[in-house]
């Protein structure tokens, strides 16, 4: 017997009327199948209080009373709070627009036969399925366990300790974890992505979402979840194992329309901005302001610099810092910025081979100086993976304090013919499903082009043609093509690409 159903808001929800409706219209379908009525409770972290109150009023009106709690800390206390030892629990992770009631009440009726402490699918598309947890889960739990901040954190807690916790693992097919989608509302684009999948399937289940997937362009989002803007080629090293091409720059009104198109974009703190491509940003001379345009704009969410680190300074690193930040100390957190250094090799000669130049010393000094005494912003260093540098990544993953300069393995890209082929070993998965650059990525050059795809570093429109979004949603179909297999109306290298299944943000 099911006594409780809990919809849990542990971050404020974006609630658009029409999927406020679904979810309550299911939640009803879902509580006339159950053999009794159970008590209904919305448990709401204290940032999402209007939304709780919202989500009470419609389910008051549709189904019955509803308890709304308030908490504060971490989840797995707040549960131990409504539950009681004997009493079972549906856990509602936010809302669920898409809620799949026959597959919901497989997983209550394995739960109930089996007495398992905790039950959740880890394939299903968030939107769909809930949790379920047995109250005297909480009996013995440990004082680890009852820290856990939030549903997510107490599934993987209780998957860690399966010698002690009795958990079922719902399969709902299809798998489609590779897509990374989310249909439950939780940010703007899962919410955007959910109103537009329920306008046209307004009765989808989620056995329907292949069919969904292979048919919807922009399933995967409307504007790109990742934006790299090379805003020069210059730099102080001439790489081998990294692409290079003639000295170019964004001009100011480039750069302009790069920070107008972002404006537009529609969706909220979405876009993770990289500023990288094939120079050194530091070699651009309107960095600084740059980054502190992109900082007021509200569509971009984080900010990676990618550079060879090369005459690099502390200085340098703090000026950019508070940038980022602006006038406004609270305005931007400088947790949310990360520097990323290129070193291929810590061996001298090695190092002077693939980077044209002897500034090993250079950029090692500078990143200890970052050891001994931290910048505000996230610092890591990429050693990419390369044949003759095998032997070092031991030493380089332990080369720096992780809590200080965070070490990365990066692979080796050829950029489509543009660096020659090494024998690196191919580790991309056997089934090519879909490319992850052409779902999420977009690119702009130092000459204001924008082409298909980073694998492809020149050609496409220009900024002063067209703007991001307009660009990015025109090729919403060459995304469907990838997926079937049609290359050549692409892309003529995306038959031979192994760099299609990265995800950079």
């Amino acid at each position: 017997m099911t006594n409780r159903v809990i919809l849990c808001l542990e971050t404020p929800p974006v609630l658009h009327e029409e999927l406020l409706a679904s979810s309550v219209r299911r939640l009803g379908d879902f509580i006339s199948a159950l053999s009794n009525k159970p008590e209904l409770d919305i448990l709401c972290n204290e940032s999402a209080a209007s939304q709780a109150e919202r989500l009470a009023t419609a389910i008051n009106e549709k189904i019955g009373p509803v308890n709304v709690r308030s908490y504060a800390g971490p989840i797995a206390v707040a549960l131990q709070d409504c539950i009681s030892a004997d009493e079972v629990a549906v856990v509602f992770p936010g809302i669920l627009p898409f809620l799949d009631v026959r597959q919901g009440m497989q997983m209550l009726e394995r739960h109930l036969k089996f007495r398992t402490h905790y039950s959740y699918s880890d394939t299903a598309v968030p939107g769909f399925l809930f949790d379920i947890v047995s109250g005297d889960l909480f009996t013995d739990m440990p004082p680890e366990g009852m820290q856990q901040p939030t549903i997510e954190a107490l599934r993987s807690f209780c998957f860690r300790n399966i010698q002690d916790v009795d958990i079922d693992l719902h399969y709902a097919t299809p798998d489609l974890r590779a897509y990374r989608l989310r249909l439950d509302c939780l940010d703007a684009r899962s919410a955007d992505r959910a109103l537009r999948v329920y306008r046209k399937y307004p009765d989808l289940v989620h056995e329907q979402l292949s069919d969904v997937v292979r048919s919807e362009a922009d399933l995967c989002g409307r504007q790109p979840s990742y934006l790299e803007i090379e805003l020069t080629t210059e730099q102080a090293v001439q790489p081998t194992v990294y692409p290079t091409t003639e000295k170019h720059s964004l001009d100011e009104e480039q750069a302009s329309l790069i920070l107008k198109s972002l404006r537009a974009f529609p969706l909220e703190n979405d876009v993770t901005v990289c500023i990288g491509g094939r120079g050194d940003p530091f070699a651009y001379a309107g960095l600084d302001d740059f980054v502190a345009a992109l900082s007021a704009i509200d569509v971009v969410k984080a900010l990676y610099i990618e550079t060879p680190g090369v005459g690099l300074t502390r200085s340098r690193l703090e000026s950019l810092v508070a940038s980022w930040m602006g006038s406004n100390q609270s305005k931007r957190s400088p947790s949310l910025m990360t520097l990323i250094v290129r070193l291929p090799s810590l061996k001298q000669a090695q190092y002077r081979r693939w980077m044209g130049a002897d500034r090993l010393n250079d950029v090692l000094s500078f990143l200890d100086s970052i050891c001994a005494n931290p910048v505000a912003m996230n610092v890591c260093a990429e050693m990419i993976r390369l044949p003759e540098n095998e032997e070092e990544l031991d030493g380089f993953m332990k080369r720096f304090p992780a809590d200080k300069v965070r070490p990365l393995i990066g692979k080796y890209s050829r950029f489509g013919d543009a660096l020659p082929a090494l024998d690196v070993v191919d580790l991309s998965p056997l089934n090519r499903d879909y490319c992850r650059h052409l779902a999420f990525d977009f690119f702009i050059n130092a000459k204001g082009e924008m082409p298909v795809c980073r694998q492809k570093l020149s050609g496409g429109p220009t900024l002063r043609e067209s703007d991001l979004l307009s660009v990015f949603e025109s090729r919403r179909n060459l995304h469907l093509s990838w997926m079937k297999g049609e290359y050549e109306s692409v892309l003529p290298q995306c038959a031979s690409c192994d760099d299609w299944y990265f995800f950079n943000a």
